[in-house]
């Protein structure tokens, strides 16, 4: 007879990073803390070593996780930047949905 092999729990691990999933509150909290965190200012580092410092709002900027959620990135305060939408789209290249149809 064949059985399935055991799984062993892979979350005490130690060499694994820590990675914290947020509900909509926590996020909530989180944009809170990166907003205060950044003074109204794109926090994105250059290539050539200088930030970028374009004003943002609360209603315009965008939170950009450092190591991405998909690759094991947490919403942590150390994981997040506010950027401007401009950074943002410069940080994720490539066609973006836009919402309208093309004929």
């Amino acid at each position: 007879m064949i059985r399935p092999k055991p799984r062993r729990n892979r979350t005490n691990a130690p060499w694994r990073p820590r990675k914290i999933r947020l509900d909509a509150k926590g996020m909530a909290e989180l944009r809170h803390e990166a907003f205060a965190r950044a003074n109204a200012r794109c926090e994105k580092i250059k290539p050539d070593g200088i930030t970028c410092m374009a004003p943002i709002s609360w209603w315009s900027f965008q939170l950009h996780h450092v190591i991405k959620r998909s690759q094991g990135g947490s919403d942590e305060l150390d994981n997040v930047l506010c950027l401007c939408r401009r950074c943002h789209a410069a940080e994720h290249p490539g066609p973006l949905w836009t919402g309208r149809k093309f004929s």
